[in-house]
C-alpha cells in the first residue's frame, strides 16, 4: 500500500480525472500541466532540449487544464484542506498568459475551479470572493479511501465562528 502522502496524491489525481470526465465530456484536457516559463539562465548560454526540460521541473503545475472551447478551465483538486488550493490556483491563473502551450487559447475566457471531496464553508467563501469556482465532487470510492485515514481526516475542519452572509 502506498505511503499516506503518495496515496493522497493518487486519490486527488483520480478525483480530478473522474470529475473532468463527468463534467466536461468530449473536451480535451491535460493533467499536471506545467505553467509559466522555465527558469532563465545566464544570457548567451545555449541549452540543449534535454537541459531545457530539466529546468522545467522548477515550473509550477496545475492539477488539470481543460481546453477551450468554450473556456479554458484551470483546476486544482484537493481531497481535503481545500482552503489550501486558493492561493496556488490564483498563481496558476496568473501564469496562463505566460504559458507557450496555451497561447492559442488566450482569447477564450479563463477561469479557475477548486474540486474537493469535502465541503468546507470557509474555503468556499474565500474561493468565491476571489472569483474561483468551488465544486464538491464525491464519487462512491471516497468512503473506502477515507477509511484508510484517521477519523479527523474524514470531515472538513469546523467553520468556527464564521458567519456567512446570505448567498455565500
Amino acid at each position: 500500500m502506498a505511503a499516506p502522502k503518495r496515496r493522497q496524491m493518487l486519490g486527488e489525481t483520480r478525483l480530478v480525472t473522474e470529475y473532468i470526465l463527468e463534467r466536461y465530456p468530449g473536451r480535451r484536457w491535460v493533467l499536471n500541466m506545467r505553467l509559466g516559463t522555465a527558469p532563465q539562465v545566464r544570457s548567451g548560454l545555449e541549452l540543449s532540449e534535454s537541459e531545457q526540460r530539466m529546468l522545467s521541473v522548477w515550473q509550477r503545475y496545475a492539477d488539470a487544464v481543460v481546453l477551450p472551447p468554450p473556456d479554458l478551465v484551470v483546476i486544482e483538486a484537493k481531497i481535503w484542506d481545500s482552503i489550501e488550493a486558493v492561493g496556488p490556483l490564483q498563481q496558476y491563473l496568473a501564469m496562463v498568459p505566460h504559458t507557450a502551450e496555451l497561447r492559442e487559447w488566450l482569447s477564450y475566457p479563463i477561469r479557475g475551479e477548486i474540486v474537493t471531496a469535502q465541503y468546507d464553508p470557509v474555503a468556499e467563501a474565500v474561493a468565491r470572493r476571489n472569483g474561483l469556482g468551488y465544486v464538491v465532487f464525491a464519487p462512491a470510492w471516497l468512503e473506502e479511501f477515507f477509511a484508510l485515514y484517521p477519523h479527523r481526516r474524514r470531515r472538513a475542519p469546523s467553520a468556527g465562528l464564521l458567519q456567512l452572509p446570505p448567498g455565500g
